[in-house]
């Protein structure tokens, strides 16, 4: 069965807004990042090379 790649991304959006809170990561880059994670989901391909690290 086909995880929902669109329901995994949408989980990320609550962290977003906590780091950003937290002030862990840079605004700009926690957007680029998300960006790039939203991009890896909808293209279908493997996260596990994602340079992006929280």
């Amino acid at each position: 069965m086909t995880p929902s790649i669109r329901s995994d991304f949408d989980m990320l959006r609550p962290y977003e807004e906590r780091l950003w809170r937290l002030g862990a990561v840079d605004e700009q880059y926690l957007h680029a990042c998300l960006r790039y994670m939203e991009r890896e989901f909808m293209t279908n391909t493997s996260l596990t090379n994602r340079s992006c690290r929280w």
